[in-house]
């Protein structure tokens, strides 16, 4: 199917306003999260969803080389947020987990994310929070179909 241009620049623009009105409002999160790479949340996210997973998932995920991506994980590892362990199943492969303090600072950025929703809710009518949540329902659907395909 043949995209238009404006579409794409509809949505990017859109994309970029809308993170923007979410998460880049102040701060109360700790420093270490305040200093994380949108990369390494998406691996710690990713990990938390997913449970341990091979660098070459991570890799995937990320869009990047697998070196690339051991760059990103060794930070992590070096933070203490992820620990590197064999597979159980075949021990020359190397997997990715949460450690204890990894799991501390999703659920921090879990928080954190909670709370400017809670924000937002308030400042709504109980009838433009169900339209939020279902425009979001929507987007998820609408791209979740994209990985059926």
């Amino acid at each position: 199917m043949k995209v238009n241009v404006r579409h794409i620049a509809a949505l990017n623009y859109l994309f970029i306003r809308l993170l923007g009105r979410i998460f880049l409002a102040p701060s109360k999160c700790s420093r270490a999260l305040n200093e994380m790479t949108g990369a390494q949340k998406r691996i710690l996210f990713f990990l938390d969803m997913e449970g341990p997973q091979r660098m070459s998932g991570i890799a995937r995920l990320m869009g990047v080389s697998l070196p690339a991506a051991t760059i990103v994980v060794d930070k992590l590892v070096a933070a203490r947020l992820v620990k590197r362990s064999a597979d159980p199943a075949d021990r020359r492969v190397v997997r990715i987990a949460l450690t204890r303090k990894g799991k501390k600072v999703i659920n921090e950025l879990k928080k954190f994310h909670e709370d400017r929703f809670r924000e937002i809710l308030k400042k709504l009518t109980a009838e433009e929070q169900v339209e939020l949540i279902t425009a979001f329902e929507r987007i998820y659907d609408l791209l979740s179909r994209i990985d059926k395909r």
